[in-house]
């Protein structure tokens, strides 16, 4: 989780390492977005979502024709996201009084 100011954009990709999912010629990314607020986050989606769609490809004359998205619209607003640090100190007990066990003999 980035820093209050920070804007984090992480990339997934499919289709890397052998997925027998998809052609070895194809391959997928999944873009995650994470920023101070719903509104930044949702302007660099709708960004990314754009200029991806006009990456030049050297192979290719022209324009990338066989692009596609995993959902309608390509941005997804998800909502806030929320970190919990939850920390205990508990003393004066071994390890094992701090869960339940049963023994059994077989």
């Amino acid at each position: 989780m980035p820093r209050q100011d920070e804007l984090l954009l992480d990339g997934h990709g499919v289709g890397l390492d052998g997925d027998a999912q998809l052609d070895p010629r194809e391959l997928g990314v999944l873009i995650t977005i994470t920023a101070p607020d719903q509104a930044t986050a949702h302007a660099v989606a709708t960004f990314v979502a754009h200029a991806s769609s006009h990456l030049p490809i050297p192979e290719y004359d022209g324009l990338v024709s066989t692009l596609a998205y995993p959902y309608s619209p390509p941005e997804i607003d998800r909502g806030a996201l929320y970190r919990f640090t939850l920390n205990h100190v508990a003393t004066g007990v071994t390890p094992t009084e701090l869960f339940r066990t049963t023994t059994e003999e077989l």
